[in-house]
């Protein structure tokens, strides 16, 4: 019912007393998991209303946040950050924030910047959303609208590049026109990987 956006049937099935945190064995999705993933707001405002654990994770150590922003359902993601830290951190350290980045919602990162986010979260990696943005091959219009600028002029030390920066990602991708956004808002051109390569000896 809550993966199918039926509200009337999951409040029937709750009055009956089946456990709104069940998880299934396949995957350890929650109702709260399956209506976030297929953008049932109505159903997601009802489980949390009706006491559902919004932080439970399913087996890849992802909540009802993280899978609502990866899928760009920024009606769930707006209804979920009413009663969830912006900042939650799934497997590997990833918040929403990333998940978004990695996937180019732009309207999805835009709103959790918007409720607080920042953008100059890392991983378990050292990514930030940035980097996730870069790696992802997501370009111009997504990364200038994001307005991503971190503390370090765009140069986190880690990323799939050993010890290297957004900008290493977007020249090893051969993303052209995200190494020229990436430079228009300050990248460091001169950062070096751990080995000493700069972007320019990376391509």
């Amino acid at each position: 019912a809550a993966e199918n956006g039926h509200v009337d049937v999951v409040l029937l099935l709750l009055q009956k007393g089946v456990d709104i945190d069940l998880q299934k064995k396949k995957h350890r999705h929650t109702a709260l998991h399956l209506a976030a993933l297929n953008g049932h707001s109505g159903v997601v405002k009802t489980l949390l209303q009706e006491g559902a654990r919004a932080n439970l994770q399913d087996d890849e150590g992802w909540n009802a946040l993280h899978m609502a922003a990866w899928t760009g359902k920024k009606g769930v993601v707006d209804v979920l950050l009413d009663q969830m830290d912006v900042h939650e951190r799934g497997k590997d350290g990833i918040t929403a924030l990333h998940c978004a980045a990695g996937q180019g919602q732009r309207a999805v990162a835009e709103l959790l910047i918007n409720r607080g986010a920042n953008v100059n979260t890392k991983d378990t990696y050292g990514w930030t959303a940035l980097h996730w943005a870069s790696k992802k091959r997501h370009d111009l219009a997504k990364l200038r609208q994001l307005e991503f600028k971190d503390d370090a002029k765009l140069t986190a030390l880690h990323c799939a590049v050993p010890g290297g920066t957004a900008l290493h990602v977007a020249v090893g991708l051969r993303k052209e026109k995200v190494a020229q956004v990436l430079i228009q808002n300050g990248a460091d051109v001169g950062a070096k990987t751990r080995d000493g390569r700069t972007a320019l000896q990376w391509a």
